[in-house]
């Protein structure tokens, strides 16, 4: 089997062989920075979705205790103001 490999491409010279590995090197290259690329966006979408639900979870964690500090009659007070607009 290498043999005949080696037959065939022996055949097709040595300038073609060369030129082929060498757009394959190239192909094969390219594929690894594409993949590469997309793996390293994949984790900074990651990262970017935990940082807005860590600052979402911290905006209603202190909306809620705003709300828990504040007395009851200004509580019906905003509610009351933020039906109307």
């Amino acid at each position: 089997m290498v043999g005949l490999i080696t037959w065939a491409l022996g055949a097709l010279g040595r300038k073609v062989v060369l030129f082929g590995t060498l757009a394959l090197s190239g192909l094969l290259a390219l594929g690894l920075v594409w993949r590469s690329g997309r793996v390293t966006g994949r984790r900074e979408c990651v990262a970017m979705q935990s940082t807005a639900r860590i600052r979402t979870l911290k905006t209603s964690m202190e909306i809620r205790h705003e709300l828990a500090q504040t007395p009851a009659s200004d509580q019906r007070h905003r509610l009351e103001r933020w039906m109307w607009d």
